[in-house]
Parts: C-alpha cells; sequence; structure tokens
C-alpha cells in the first residue's frame, strides 16, 4: 500500500450530507443517493466541478458515521447551495494519504491495513478521513480504479 506524508490544502466544495451505518451496501446506497442529487443540482446550476468526486468521513460513532459526499467547485459557485446541497470545504494540513488501487469493496481491506500502520507507529486515528475518487468508475474497469484516502494526523 503506498503512502506519504503531505499537507493538504481546502478546497471549496458542494456536497450532500448522510448519516450512514459502516455497512457497505449503507454507504453505497447512500453514494448513489448524493451522486443522483448532485449530478441533477450541478446541471440545473451550470456549475463546472473542479475536480474528483470525493467524500469526507467524520463524527464516527459505534453505529455510523456522517459522510460528506460532493464535488470541489469554484468557491464563486458556494453561493448556490440550497436545500439538501450544501456549501463547505474539505480538509487542510497535516494528512497521510494512501493509495487505494481496485474495487470500492474492498476500500475496507485498505482501512485496515492503515489502522494497523497508524498503532504501529503510535498515531491516533484521524476523527476525520476523505476519499478523492481518482478514476472514473463509468469509464474505469473496476480492478483499475484509484481511490486516495487521507487520513489527518496531529502537527
Amino acid at each position: 500500500m503506498q503512502s506519504e506524508t503531505v499537507q493538504t490544502r481546502s478546497l471549496p466544495m458542494i456536497y450532500v450530507s448522510y448519516r450512514a451505518t459502516m455497512d457497505q451496501g449503507d454507504i453505497g446506497q447512500k453514494m448513489g443517493e448524493a451522486f443522483q442529487a448532485l449530478g441533477a443540482f450541478i446541471g440545473q446550476n451550470a456549475i463546472e466541478v473542479a475536480g474528483p468526486a470525493l467524500a469526507v468521513y467524520s463524527d464516527y460513532t459505534e453505529t455510523g458515521m456522517t459522510m460528506d459526499i460532493g464535488f470541489p467547485v469554484a468557491a464563486a459557485a458556494l453561493g448556490k447551495a440550497k436545500g439538501e446541497i450544501k456549501a463547505g470545504a474539505t480538509p487542510a494540513g497535516k494528512a497521510m494519504k494512501f493509495v487505494h488501487r481496485g474495487s470500492y469493496s474492498k476500500l475496507r481491506d485498505t482501512y485496515g491495513k492503515i489502522e494497523t500502520y497508524f498503532g504501529e507507529e503510535g498515531l491516533p486515528m484521524s476523527p476525520v478521513a476523505w476519499e478523492i475518487y481518482v478514476s472514473d468508475p463509468n469509464s474505469t474497469p473496476e480492478d483499475e480504479l484509484v481511490t486516495d484516502i487521507f487520513m489527518q494526523v496531529p502537527e
């Protein structure tokens, strides 16, 4: 598993926020609903996305987490957010970047390796993680998908 320490910068984003269980089926369903709502909103409001889709995960509990699913956009587009479409920004600061290659169904395995890595390094697991879906699943074979995973680390 490829990893490196990076300094991330905040990107303006529009997103839909959901509370989800840790069940992959629930996560996938919420992702589908979010991308459907975002696609319609982006088209209706002539918003140009500024990069690949992403999701920010936070507020972990025993029963689930918060998922902010969206797209980076120009700062000027943030004012168009309304209803379930929110305006915000990606996290910024020191993070560990891990590269997952392959099916989204195998992301849980990569997170297991990340948790092991943090334990071996004596680092606390981050309360915030985010994924950037580098490859488009509509045009990339499943085994060739690339997902960048970021975990904040204390500075």
